[in-house]
């Protein structure tokens, strides 16, 4: 008896990390820019990168999402909120002092590897 038990442990041990999927970060940039249209507005750009295979989801509704969100929100509390509850957590906050007073939010989030179109 003792002896079955223990071999249970040990296969429910050797099974339970199996099931485990790997889990990779994804980072994604937002631009934004007093607006020359509407005063008190923004201006927000979503900067996703040049290489298509390391921003690649089999859902192509993330993307979109993120794309959408630069033309439908103004104001910089309206992205932090809407980004907070899509799960994406802010990590960088940089401010540019030019002409422009350009600010580039930098979000992360963790995906499933099986989320993406290629593994990677």
């Amino acid at each position: 008896m003792k002896r079955f038990l223990f071999i249970q442990v040990i296969l429910i041990c050797i099974a339970i990390p199996s099931f485990a999927q790997k889990k990779i970060e994804k980072y994604c940039v937002f631009a934004t820019y007093p607006s020359n249209k509407e005063r008190g507005k923004l201006e927000i750009i979503f900067a996703r990168g040049d290489v298509d295979s390391l921003f690649s989801f089999k859902d192509s509704s993330v993307q979109t999402n993120l794309i959408n969100i630069a033309t439908t929100l103004k104001k910089e509390s309206d992205l932090l909120n809407y980004m907070a509850s899509q799960g994406w957590s802010l990590v960088a906050y940089t401010s540019l002092t030019s002409q422009y007073q350009q600010r580039h939010l930098i979000f992360k989030k963790e995906f499933d590897l099986s989320e993406l179109k290629s593994s990677q």
